[in-house]
């Protein structure tokens, strides 16, 4: 095997030098970008979530690889498939920007987990228990596809009476409770009926217990006739 001539190395490693200098830039690889794209996802998910105390920590994260991406690239934005929740190999769309101004989408997905507060019984209480601060608490839980109706702060709970019975350290959830019953049945109430500028008002007396809101079967005292209508503040019913 011959030794090739000093000019002819000279001129190849000339040649590479100019080929190099030719390329403005060099394409971004997908583990830089992951890492760029770690902050957004966890901004972005803890906006969706729209919960205060929220925290988001995001895993591994597995992009496409973005072929013709020139370097440095910038993360315009992050969107998840569906709902946002906790999970792995959560699908991604990453929308970056090139050192040339284009806007390219890159797939993918992570490993996410959200972690948020919500509001848990401090001890059992049985049906009809109307909840006062020392009934509730607040941890944070995993947020999950079926975290929707859940309690985030204690002031939410307050006032309001259980459904049934609830055991120490369970989650509360909207559907887990109601308003307290604002009258009872026998409860005295003012009734009015208005038609126009005329308005009449009466005594009447509740044949079941009902809620602000509820629609209420009462008893005109003075004629005895039954008839409904919807309770409102300071135990007057409005007659539809």
């Amino acid at each position: 095997m011959g030794y090739r001539p000093v000019s002819y190395l000279v001129g190849s490693i000339l040649l590479l030098a100019a080929l190099a200098a030719a390329v403005p830039s060099f394409a971004a690889p997908a583990s830089s970008l992951a890492a760029a794209v770690r902050p957004a996802i966890r901004d972005q998910f803890r906006e969706q979530a729209g919960i205060p105390g929220t925290e988001v920590f995001v895993g591994e994260v597995r992009l496409s690889e973005p072929s013709g991406l020139r370097a440095p690239v910038e993360v315009v934005r992050v969107t998840a498939d569906g709902a946002i929740r906790s999970g792995r190999g959560i699908p991604l769309s990453v929308y970056v920007r090139d050192a040339g101004g284009e806007t390219r989408e890159v797939r993918g997905s992570a490993d996410v987990s959200i972690q948020a507060p919500v509001v848990v019984t401090a001890r059992s209480m049985p049906a009809g228990a109307i909840i006062s601060r020392q009934d509730v608490a607040v941890r944070m839980r995993e947020y999950t596809a079926g975290s929707e109706g859940a309690l985030h702060a204690t002031e939410e709970a307050l006032g309001k009476r259980a459904r049934w019975q609830l055991t120490g350290g369970v989650q509360i959830r909207r559907e887990y409770l109601e308003d307290p019953m604002a009258v009872r049945r026998g409860d005295s109430v003012t009734i009015v009926v208005e038609s126009g500028p005329v308005r009449i008002t009466g005594k009447g007396i509740t044949l079941h217990a009902a809620g602000i809101g509820d629609t209420v079967l009462v008893r005109n005292v003075s004629s005895g006739r039954e008839m409904s209508g919807r309770l409102s503040e300071d135990r007057v019913v409005r007659i539809d």
